[in-house]
């Protein structure tokens, strides 16, 4: 069995560290540069806009999700005049009562933009990347930014599901929902194939795109990601199922509604048509209903949450 491994360029699998040369295409020549406290790692067509105008304020960029701050710059690169998102990045976990926005180099956002750039040449749907730029402090320590090229029309999955009846030519919020649920699973199913394991899998890391062709969810915040070559494990696949899950029950006001079983039941069974539906669901109940009891306290959780997450996932089920 392969270990999956990490899909920076010029990854090397583990057995016999033969790189695999495939990956490469597609992903474009990064640059390197620096002007004093500023630095960058960046697609060439920012050549010309200096490492300074890349951390401007910009306008903000609302409901984008996640922790970081999310601005819109207009730049004047070598391709023209365009718009370029700027995510700022924020800690998570402990370490955000440490340091929120400083990190000790610029490697986590170097490794984004290279995830970014070879998931995407494998055909996951996620944003363009143009690159990553930090600022040193006078104190140590770097601020970083990802930037990617502006989609129109694009939002979280969760706030589209908050206006779904948009999404249907009928304005009917049960079809709208459908509609959503079926344009995530074939994202997540085409990126488990292809052997995507996201560390942060949930609702506001999926993007949801209009297109001429309907909908489409984009994958995005693969810094923390890693490639199974021969595509992913059903262990791993659930794993990051019930952690999306997870998110949802810890940010349940700020989300809303949880969605309908019924509509559970059509995402699991387009993500996976050979599972059995009922046998998959009581699998992600199970270990829902245990991850949740372990953190009833983190999560603000009584007896009665519990018994309630409990009997609607079964009902999913």
């Amino acid at each position: 069995m392969e270990t999956p491994v990490r899909a920076e360029r010029g990854v090397r699998l583990l057995m016999g560290e033969v790189e695999r040369n495939s990956l490469e295409e597609g992903v474009p020549e990064w640059r390197r540069r620096t002007d004093g406290r500023f630095g960058g790692y960046l697609h060439p067509q920012l050549d010309a806009v200096p490492l300074a105008e890349l951390f401007e304020h910009g306008r903000s960029l609302g409901n984008s999700g996640g922790r970081g701050e999310v601005r819109v710059l207009t730049l004047e690169t070598a391709e023209g005049r365009r718009e370029v998102v700027a995510r700022d990045y924020r800690r998570g976990g402990l370490m955000r009562h440490v340091s929120e926005s400083s990190f000790r180099t610029p490697d986590r956002a170097i490794w984004e933009v290279d995830q970014t750039a070879v998931f995407r040449s494998m055909g996951v749907p996620t944003l363009t990347p143009l690159g990553a730029v930090w600022r040193r402090g006078r104190l140590g320590g770097y601020r970083l930014r990802l930037l990617t090229i502006l989609e129109t029309e694009v939002e979280s999955l969760s706030a589209a599901f908050a206006h779904a009846e948009d999404f249907d030519p009928e304005q009917d919020r049960q079809r709208g929902e459908v509609v959503l649920a079926l344009a995530a699973a074939r994202s997540l199913r085409g990126a488990f194939e292809g052997g995507l394991l996201h560390s942060d899998l949930h609702p506001e890391n999926l993007l949801v795109r209009r297109t001429d062709q309907g909908v489409e969810v984009l994958v995005i915040d693969l810094d923390g990601c890693e490639w199974a070559p021969n595509g992913v494990s059903t262990k791993a696949r659930d794993s990051m199922l019930v952690r999306a899950a997870r998110y949802c029950v810890k940010h349940r006001e700020r989300l809303g509604k949880a969605p309908s079983p019924k509509l559970v039941e059509v995402l699991l069974a387009a993500i996976d048509p050979s599972e059995n539906v009922v046998r998959w669901g009581e699998r992600l109940v199970s270990e829902l209903t245990s991850q949740c009891r372990r953190r009833r306290e983190r999560f603000g959780l009584s007896d009665s949450d519990l018994e309630r997450i409990e009997s609607y996932l079964r009902r999913e089920a």
